[in-house]
C-alpha cells in the first residue's frame, strides 16, 4: 500500500511541454496565494505472489531468488482540493492567463481500480522491480466559482502509476533508491486538470 500527502502553496502557470521549450518567458503568470492539497492510496493486489514478491521489491523484508512477474490489481483513492486565493502577477512575454480564472476552490474526490504488471529482475544480490498501472475512475467535482455559478457533477478520470525499485540485497545489508509516480487527470469543466505526485527515496538497512 501507498499513502501519500502532498500540500504546496505558491504556484505559477504553465505546462508540463512548456518547460521542455528553449523559449521561456522572463516571467510566467503566477498565483502567490495559491493553494493546493492532494493525499491519496493505492493498494496493491498480486495474483501471482510465488513468481513475484512485493515485498522483496519495496519492503526488503524477503529474498526473491529468480526473476519473475504478476499481473496485478490496484485500487485506489485520491482527494485533491485547489484554492487560487486572490493575488495575480501577470507574466512577462506570456498572455496564457491574464487574470485569475474563474474558480475560487475546487474540491475533487476520485475512486477507481487500474490493472497493472509487475516485474522482478533478479542477478545475484543486484535487484531492480517496477510496477506500471492504469485505469479509469469516477471523479467527483465540486466548484466555488467567483461568480457564485458553482457546481457539482461527476466525471471520468485517467489513473496512471509507476513504482520502481533498485539496489543490492545482501543477508545482512540491503540499500538502493525506489522511486513513485503517480498521476491522475480529468476534464474539470472543460479544463483538462492533472494531479501528479513525484516522490524519491534513498534506503539503506541491515538485518540483525
Amino acid at each position: 500500500m501507498d499513502i501519500y500527502y502532498q500540500r504546496v502553496r505558491g504556484f505559477y502557470v504553465s505546462s508540463p511541454f512548456r518547460e521542455f521549450s528553449t523559449h521561456k518567458p522572463e516571467r510566467y503568470p503566477q498565483l502567490p496565494d495559491a493553494l493546493a492539497v492532494n493525499y491519496g492510496m493505492n493498494w496493491y493486489h498480486i495474483f501471482h505472489p510465488e513468481v513475484f514478491s512485493l515485498k522483496a521489491a519495496f519492503a526488503q523484508s524477503e529474498f526473491q531468488l529468480k526473476s519473475g512477474g504478476s499481473w496485478l490489481i490496484n485500487p485506489f483513492y485520491n482527494h485533491l482540493e485547489l484554492s487560487l486565493g486572490s493575488r495575480f502577477i501577470p507574466g512577462i512575454e506570456d498572455s496564457s492567463i491574464t487574470a485569475i480564472p474563474n474558480l475560487a476552490t475546487g474540491r475533487f474526490d476520485t475512486i477507481g481500480s487500474s490493472w497493472a504488471y509487475g516485474y522482478s529482475y533478479i542477478d545475484g544480490h543486484f535487484f531492480a522491480s517496477v510496477i506500471l498501472g492504469a485505469g479509469p475512475a469516477l471523479q467527483s467535482q465540486r466548484l466555488q466559482r467567483e461568480d457564485q455559478n458553482n457546481t457539482q457533477n461527476y466525471s471520468l478520470a485517467l489513473k496512471i502509476n509507476m513504482n520502481a525499485a533498485v539496489g543490492w540485497n545482501s543477508q545482512n545489508y540491503v540499500g538502493g533508491l525506489k522511486f513513485l509516480f503517480d498521476s491522475l487527470s480529468s476534464n474539470v469543466a472543460g479544463t483538462q486538470v492533472a494531479s501528479n505526485l513525484w516522490s524519491g527515496q534513498v534506503f539503506l538497512g541491515t538485518r540483525f
